[in-house]
């Protein structure tokens, strides 16, 4: 049968149409242009794994002092008191002020301190005082030696009176003061300071007192609420050891401050000419320097006595001995010898037993123990610090007792 021209072009077009039917049915959808495409989360990366790090040695403690003499006199109550104000006070010259507390004790003003740092105003002096009062003016009972600022921020002078014998001698009353300068040269405010209305009257005396001897008296010019950056030590007379022993650890620290500048500054250096030529001045130097001598020498010996080699910490001890003798300090090295020595023999002790000696010691005295309460107390003390008798280095009864029972003692 033949077939028709239409008839082939139908049959063309159905097997055409079934074509392209394939072709969709096996082509992926098309995606709705209204919704947004799903974007697939990338993975993360992965973190490397960290090399592994070797521990830092950790450095070794120094070894505690078995006898501190010459400390560094910080107090950091004078130093939250001396700071940087709010208010340079360098505008009026040679004035004279008078802090407004008052002495309660008798006693001597063995050093005071002050805080400047403004390096523009290098080498400006003060001079302390210590004034009366006398009606409704104030005198002027003691005068010391000026002293000059090199504006290091926090720096501590020695108060020697003008007249000789060491520091003055205060009485209940009694304030410290200053005057900008020194006698004789001007010299504009050194201390800075800062207005506050809860703290105590300062009195201003006036300015221009260029020079005024000992017993001078001043009216009251002003009085103000401040807070300068000065404040003074003062030493009870009931103890006069404790006094001489501050005064000679303040003249030490100045030397060795004076020592270590005097090449390169001028004036360092006249001030230390002007120490080595008064023998009073000497004298607490040279004693200083003997302290620091033996102090270094008893932390030479405890460093060996904690690490074991209580050879070589004897033969420090016994070097101690020989060089002073009768003092104080071949004392506490022969005490320390005969702890040593008899180490290997006595008893071992232990916290508990320790602390069940300071119990009784409480129940009978009503008081905490010291290591001056007796020998047995000086014993344990420094057996606790040194590391004798089967204890741990390092500690001392203060700490124990702070530690365990709660009392803080001076160590």
């Amino acid at each position: 049968m033949k077939l028709t021209s239409i008839t082939l072009l139908l049959i063309a077009g159905l097997i055409f149409g079934m074509d392209q039917a394939s072709v969709s049915y096996g082509a992926p959808k098309k995606n709705n242009p209204r919704k947004k495409p799903v974007q697939k989360s990338k993975p993360k990366p992965s973190k490397p794994t960290p090399k592994p790090t070797t521990p830092k040695p950790s450095k070794p403690k120094p070894p505690a002092r078995i006898i501190t003499r010459t400390d560094s006199l910080a107090n950091t109550q004078e130093r939250k008191t001396l700071r940087n104000r709010a208010t340079p006070h360098h505008k009026q010259k040679n004035g004279v002020y008078v802090l407004g507390k008052s002495f309660t004790k008798k006693g001597r003003v063995t050093d005071f301190a002050i805080f400047d740092d403004d390096k523009q105003r290098v080498d400006q002096f003060i001079t302390p005082l210590i004034l009366r009062p006398v009606e409704s003016r104030w005198r002027v009972v003691a005068m010391g030696e000026a002293v000059r600022s090199d504006a290091s921020g926090f720096q501590r002078f020695p108060f020697l009176s003008t007249s000789g014998g060491g520091s003055p001698l205060v009485e209940p009353g009694d304030r410290f003061g200053w005057r900008d300068g020194e006698i004789g040269f001007d010299s504009t405010g050194l201390i800075d300071y800062a207005d506050n209305a809860k703290a105590r009257e300062v009195i201003y005396l006036g300015n221009r007192h260029a020079s005024f001897p000992v017993k001078a008296e001043f009216p009251v010019a002003s009085k103000h609420q401040r807070i300068y950056s000065i404040v003074a030590h003062l030493e009870p007379a009931s103890k006069p050891d404790a006094y001489r022993n501050r005064l000679r650890i303040v003249l030490g620290h100045r030397y060795e401050r004076l020592l270590k500048h005097a090449a390169k500054d001028g004036r360092a250096r006249a001030e230390l000419e002007n120490m080595k030529a008064d023998p009073l001045q000497m004298a607490y130097i040279e004693r200083f320097k003997l302290d620091r001598r033996a102090e270094r020498a008893f932390d030479r010996a405890g460093f060996y006595m904690k690490s074991g080699n209580l050879e070589q910490s004897s033969n420090y001890l016994t070097k101690v001995v020989k060089e002073y003798r009768r003092s104080s300090y071949a004392e506490d090295a022969r005490f320390l010898l005969d702890l040593i020595e008899k180490n290997d023999k006595v008893t071992k002790w232990n916290e508990s037993q320790i602390l069940a000696w300071v119990d009784e010691h409480q129940r009978l005295y009503d008081n905490w123990p010291t290591k001056d309460s007796g020998p047995k107390w000086r014993e344990i003390d420094a057996a606790l610090l040194m590391g004798l008798r089967g204890m741990k280095s390092g500690s001392s009864l203060a700490e124990l007792l702070s530690r365990q029972r709660g009392v803080k003692l001076a160590d």
